[in-house]
């Protein structure tokens, strides 16, 4: 039987198949289910930093990707969740929280920590204006706020700044916990790998993850407004990530999780070749359902087993032996060997 234990922030996972923070991670009945089908770790949904600050108001209209029950899902329920999950299942339980500022959260995470999370994963939306309460929308979503933010349009964020934003959360988070952090990065950094070092070496966090998906924005021309398009990622996002983890694996002193568009084997077999040290599964499980999960395990084992794998550790991060990696590093040498423009 092929040995598919593999190591993720300090645990040793049962197999690489995490269910990646969402709406299917917000209870205890989503997190039952996804470790029946087989996911080694489950990440919460994530909880944003506007409920510590306001639990009482209702934000769903500023983040729509968190809108289920957004607005009653407040600390104490969230601390509970993690406690009884911790309680009724045997695998690591990773809490998660969305930040938008360098306010303080190092009681959360204290808390986080003492309801017995396993890690710790921080999303960070920093938010292009040097003057902003919460995030830039349309008119109509700018009317629903019970108070109104001062953007000031004529100032923007430099990239060192956006960065050092970043840097300071993290820092703030790794000196109020002792649990491993792992950090989802967006792909839109100006440079991924100095963010990457710099997270792994200046501020020592376990991991990150590559990369999260924003929910896509549309304007409608009929009633020209903003609308969300809530399909989900596709297999096509993929690249980007596996880029970066074929890049950064064994360059980085970090563990690497593979998120974003994640549907078949061999997008896992891929990635886990590439280096990633776990695979988070959100929209196959949307369109599929839980048995998702299973089914990739499987086909894992049986691709392992017909090349004469044994565990994951045999071919766990080889890519970098059969592939030319300055044709991922720089892009226009594989336009040179395709004649592409």
């Amino acid at each position: 039987m092929q040995d598919m234990t593999i190591k993720y922030l300090g645990h040793k996972l049962k197999n690489p198949f995490i269910m990646a923070s969402s709406g299917l991670t917000k209870d205890i009945d989503g997190i039952k289910r996804a470790y029946d089908a087989g996911a080694s770790a489950i990440v919460l949904k994530s909880y944003f930093e506007e409920q510590i600050n306001v639990e009482s108001t209702d934000f769903s209209s500023i983040h729509p990707e968190g809108s289920d029950d957004f607005s009653r899902y407040q600390t104490i329920d969230y601390l509970h969740l993690i406690e009884n999950s911790r309680k009724d299942f045997d695998i690591p339980i990773i809490a998660s929280i969305n930040c938008v500022s360098k306010q303080g959260r190092q009681s959360l995470v204290k808390d986080l920590e003492s309801a017995g999370a396993s890690a710790i994963e921080i999303n960070v939306m920093s938010i292009p204006k040097k003057t902003h309460s919460d995030l830039p929308m349309d008119q109509h979503y700018y009317d629903t706020l019970p108070s109104k933010p001062n953007f000031d349009t004529s100032h923007t964020k430099s990239s060192t700044e956006v960065e050092n934003e970043l840097f300071e959360i993290v820092k703030q988070v790794k000196e109020s916990t002792t649990l491993p952090i792992v950090v989802k990065l967006y792909p839109y950094y100006t440079s991924i790998q100095h963010v990457v070092e710099q997270l792994a070496t200046k501020y020592n966090v376990e991991g990150v993850v590559l990369f999260n998906a924003p929910l896509p924005l549309d304007f409608n021309l009929k009633s020209l407004k903003l609308e969300l398009k809530t399909k989900g990622s596709s297999q096509a996002d993929i690249l980007h990530s596996f880029r970066w983890i074929s890049l950064l694996h064994g360059r980085i002193k970090c563990d690497l999780s593979a998120s974003t568009g994640i549907a078949t084997s061999t997008d896992c077999i891929k990635f886990l070749l590439a280096g990633a040290n776990s695979l988070q599964l959100c929209s196959s499980v949307y369109k599929k359902g839980y048995k998702v999960i299973d089914q990739l395990s499987k086909e894992l084992s049986k691709w392992m087993k017909a090349n004469k794998y044994d565990s994951i550790d045999q071919f766990h991060g080889t890519l970098n032996k059969h592939i030319d990696i300055n044709k991922l590093n720089y892009t226009q040498y594989s336009k040179l060997d395709t004649n592409l423009e």
